[in-house]
Formats: structure tokens, C-alpha cells, sequence
């Protein structure tokens, strides 16, 4: 798809620009690496009640509180299933389904309409 962009068109360079973004080689902290990868996704840390936050486990359930969980459908990096099982922990919870991906829900071209807009309305609402 990006082969037939106009190079010089807009698409094109928020295309481009996003890939540089994507790509900026600023490193993760090891810290961080480990906690989200090895625990958050490799363990289910958790929904299995180990996740810490300054000694204090964080338990989704425990919240009544409002929430708004955006899970796209395209994802390839979370897949939608695995992120569902936070809004079944989470009943009060406002569980919205964006028709894009990973990082094109936030920063995509169709970020304004897919995820900004409905977003807004729930702060709005909330």
C-alpha cells in the first residue's frame, strides 16, 4: 500500500513520520522490558493477582471506580481475546473495539475516529 502513495502526498509522511517514531531506537529500560513483557504478557501477572505497584498488588476486580478499555480488533501485538479478560474483570467498565491495530489506534490516520473521539465522550460522560 505504502508503494503507491504519492511520496510527496500527506499520507505519505505521516506514514513515514509514524515509522520514525516506531523506529527512534530510544531503549526501553530493562525494568520496564521485564514487567511488561515477561510479566504482564508472558506470566498474566496481573490477572493472576501478582502485579505490584509500590509494594500494593493492582487488581482490576477491586476497582468500582470508572474505566474505558480500548481493545482494536486488528491488534497484533495484545491480541483482542487477551485483553478482553480485563473487561470481564472489570464489569463497570467501558469496553470499546476500535477497527484498527496496535499502535494505528493511537497514531494512525483513523486515530481521530477511531479511539480520540469516543474517548473524549466517555471523560465527557464519566
Amino acid at each position: 500500500a505504502f508503494a503507491r502513495l504519492d511520496p510527496a502526498g500527506p499520507r505519505a509522511r505521516l506514514f513515514v513520520a509514524l515509522e520514525d517514531w516506531l523506529n527512534d531506537g530510544v531503549p526501553l529500560a530493562a525494568a520496564v522490558a521485564r514487567e511488561g513483557l515477561a510479566g504482564w504478557y508472558g506470566a498474566n501477572a496481573p490477572m493472576r493477582g501478582e502485579w505490584r505497584v509500590a509494594g500494593q498488588v493492582v487488581d482490576p476486580a477491586a476497582w468500582s471506580g470508572p474505566a474505558f478499555l480500548a481493545i482494536p480488533a486488528r491488534d497484533r501485538i495484545v491480541p483482542p481475546a487477551s485483553a478482553a479478560a480485563l473487561g470481564a474483570a472489570m464489569p463497570q467498565a467501558l469496553v470499546h473495539h476500535p477497527a484498527a491495530g496496535h499502535i494505528g489506534m493511537v497514531a494512525g490516520s483513523g486515530a481521530e475516529a477511531a479511539l480520540w473521539r469516543p474517548l473524549l465522550r466517555w471523560i465527557k460522560d464519566a
